[in-house]
């Protein structure tokens, strides 16, 4: 009884470190890529300022995404 309780208390403790991994992992890759220098301008929490909004849309739209959003 006692080695299975051993047992049990060894797999959950894997199971806790290897999420404690996965989790640490994904934290570093997204301080990595919010790392940059991007700014859209947040007035208040939640809000975006418009401006600054369409600029960072602006510079990702193509010559043809322009024809469709004059369309739209």
């Amino acid at each position: 009884m006692e080695s299975r309780n051993q047992a049990l208390l060894n797999c959950s403790s894997m199971n806790e470190q290897a999420s404690n991994d996965k989790l640490q992992a994904v934290r570093k890759q997204l301080i990595r890529l919010t790392s940059g220098r991007a700014s859209i301008g947040i007035k208040r929490m939640g809000e975006l300022d418009p401006k600054a909004f369409a600029n960072a849309c602006n510079q990702t739209l193509s010559e043809e995404d322009d024809v469709v959003s004059a369309l739209l």
